[in-house]
């Protein structure tokens, strides 16, 4: 009879609910003296409750299920996890202002008694949440040292979750931009993806103006604040490293050990920049794949994987008529399939998709590369194919049933297929692909330029991802010039790539945004000391001066005593001898007090940037540069591709060398030394070396 008259007081005022407290005391004369003092704790122990009815802490649906970490509520919720809610104003320039929820997760470490603290995680791939539900093993081995949360970003959210925005319309698949060429594809898929950003604003209403990088490492600073740590502990995988990536950059003296994995750089301005860093990736990628074919019996290719490529590029593609007898030639319309008809936008969203827009020289950022020699020219054959123009090479095999004015879209859809098999996951079944087209039938191969139709409801992933990188796109006649000038960098295949990158954002409405910038980084910052949000209240951070420009934290205090080793300092070497690439551990198998230490331990901020010679999400190149730019950041090179450490997790590869150095930087402060570069484990043999 008492608990339930408690829940329904929590959601008063403190005082209200002592007062039910007290009636309820002398209404049931029978309550044991320690029932009573536990319903007067209950009462007392809500949190304050401000004048729109809720207090900072979101989550008021009940009484915590479980042990608390830090002040937010958690209730269990299936698969080892406790879910919890955090409430962050939706501009952190306005903190008085609406707000919004996000959802988070806690993974409880296996022994409670020696937790080294929370460690935040954002594994970068949508959901992360519910990528841990379905894939546990990506993070569960974190949970021998540390309380792992889980947090997701704004509009994304756990199944169910109110806090998840749900798009009416989904995005079209930019591979549709890599197939089709002119300028009316070009417009039509403007209209397509200006419809779907249209269905995230009224999805996600006011809370979509708050759908960027920099307002999510406000929320981080938040969390850090809820769970009562003076240092923030964060490992950031794919899009979850630009979130580390703010935060080190807007809150330097808060930030504790940070590990960023598969970084995309948002620390380059330039789009052309980053457009070419794509290119020579993709090149460098199809290199990796023809080393792998020639190390592996299982690869059907009798020749250079290259070669057979430049053959197929050269002659054109058939495919095996569903009829027999004869070969024709794959129509687009049987690889295309049309994306959600939007309604027609307005002027405002179709300035992207127009033939003016920002300058070539300026999205460039620097000077611009020279025009040289189309594909067909590198080749041997004639002028390059751009943008639907005249199709030059050689002649078409005789008998390959191939139509020469076919050849431009054969070229377009035959590099979007190998740009689509270049995943390493994918390198046996593009292997197969390339075996059969140079047998002449091109459909495998030609069937991974499928262009897919996404589901609906959609999330707001991808406008995130514009309003942090893209939020100028060029217009049609400039993007054709680029693209001419990415043949020069990566003749084969990387060119298409900038057709990918600036479709995902093309039709989107360029507000909010945070663009990518040259960060205002300093060793002393990150490596000083700074004086953290009060832990009594909301615990705001310093929400920043206005404009969409990085923000900067105020309090700086100098160094702390007792600090940790100083980011980028070598320390002992990794693994310890004897540990075969292991943590060494104590005599009970668990890691000493003097290894760890508390919290004291992270007195200074320490970065560990891992890349992997494999990425074809997150160019290596880039992602190491951008890790560079942080004072005193080390960078661990592995061999293999995106996500690696959640993948060899996936694959119970636990000692992994990759993994192995990372747990030994998380949980001892120890990065590796300089040049140390991990074997790739995920696909043996490949991406040894540059």
């Amino acid at each position: 009879m008492v608990q339930p008259v408690i829940r329904a007081a929590a959601g008063l005022t403190t005082a209200a609910a002592v007062l039910v407290t007290a009636v309820l005391v002398t209404a049931v004369p029978s309550a044991s003296g320690a029932a009573a003092a536990a319903m007067a704790g209950a009462a007392g122990a809500l949190d304050p409750v401000d004048e729109r009815g809720g207090g900072f802490w979101a989550d008021r649906s009940g009484e915590p299920d479980g042990p608390a970490l830090g002040r937010v509520r958690w209730r269990e919720c299936g698969d080892g996890l406790r879910c919890g809610k955090l409430s962050v104003p939706v501009d952190w320039k306005r903190p008085s202002g609406t707000r919004t929820e996000i959802d988070l997760a806690w993974l409880p470490a296996r022994d409670p008694a020696r937790s080294l603290g929370p460690l935040v995680v954002n594994t970068g791939t949508g959901s992360t949440v519910q990528d841990v539900r379905a894939r546990p093993d990506t993070v569960s081995e974190l949970a021998r040292w540390f309380d792992v949360v889980l947090v997701e970003p704004r509009g994304i959210g756990d199944r169910g979750s109110a806090a998840m925005v749900r798009c009416s319309v989904p995005p079209p698949d930019p591979r549709r931009l890599q197939i089709a060429s002119g300028e009316a594809a070009w417009r039509s898929y403007a209209r397509n993806n200006a419809a779907y950003d249209r269905s995230c604003r009224i999805a996600a209403g006011p809370a979509y103006d708050g759908l960027t990088a920099w307002q999510v490492a406000h929320d981080l600073d938040a969390l850090r604040d809820a769970l009562g740590r003076r240092r923030l502990r964060y490992f950031g995988n794919g899009y979850g490293a630009v979130y580390g990536q703010a935060y080190l950059e807007l809150f330097p003296g808060r930030a504790g050990r940070i590990y960023l994995e598969g970084v995309p750089d948002h620390f380059q301005p330039g789009l052309g920049r980053r457009l070419i860093a794509h290119a020579r990736a993709a090149e460098r990628q199809l290199r990796y794949f023809r080393d792998w074919c020639v190390n592996h019996l299982a690869c059907p290719l009798d020749g250079d994987a290259i070669e057979v490529l430049d053959d197929l590029l050269a002659h054109g593609v058939g495919a095996a008529d569903p009829g027999g007898g004869t070969q024709r030639t794959a129509s687009p319309a049987e690889l295309l399939l049309p994306a959600n008809p939007g309604p027609t936008s307005g002027p405002r969203e179709l300035m992207a998709g127009s033939p003016d827009g920002p300058g070539l020289d300026a999205l460039l950022g620097e000077t611009p590369l020279k025009a040289g020699p189309g594909l067909g020219e590198l080749l041997g054959g004639g002028p390059s194919v751009v943008a639907g123009g005249p199709a030059g090479g050689r002649s078409p095999k005789a008998g390959s049933g191939v139509v020469p004015g076919k050849r431009a879209a054969d070229e377009r859809r035959v590099v979007a297929a190998v740009l689509a098999g270049l995943d390493p996951k994918r390198w046996p079944e593009l292997a197969r692909a390339l075996a059969a087209a140079e047998e002449g039938d091109a459909r495998a191969l030609l069937a991974l330029a499928g262009v897919r139709r996404a589901d609906a409801p959609a999330t707001v992933s991808r406008a995130m991802h514009c309003h942090d990188f893209m939020p100028a796109v060029p217009g049609y006649r400039t993007f054709l010039r680029m693209e001419a000038r990415l043949r020069e960098v990566a003749p084969r295949v990387g060119w298409l790539t900038g057709r990918y990158e600036v479709g995902r954002c093309l039709g989107l409405r360029a507000r909010p945004s945070w663009p990518p910038h040259t960060p205002r980084l300093d060793r002393s910052r990150l490596t000083g000391a700074e004086a953290s949000a009060p832990s009594g209240g909301e615990g705001r951070p310093s929400p920043g001066h206005s404009g969409d420009r990085p923000a900067r934290t105020d309090g700086d205090l100098g160094p702390r005593a007792g600090g940790g080793q100083e980011a980028g300092a070598t320390g002992p070497a990794v693994p310890r001898a004897g540990g075969g690439g292991r943590l060494e551990r104590g005599a009970a198998g668990a890691l000493t007090p003097s290894d760890t230490g508390g919290e004291g331990a992270d007195d200074r901020a320490s970065v560990l940037v891992g890349v992997g010679r494999l990425d074809v999400v997150s160019p290596p190149a880039a992602a190491a540069r951008s890790g560079r730019r942080i004072p005193g950041a080390v960078v661990l090179w592995h061999g293999d591709g995106h996500d690696a450490y959640l993948l060899q997790g996936a694959g119970k590869l636990r000692a992994a060398c990759l993994r192995a150095r990372v747990h030994d930087f998380l949980v001892r402060g120890r990065p590796p030394k300089a040049r140390t570069s991990c074997p790739g484990e995920l696909t043996a043999g490949a991406g040894r070396g540059e």
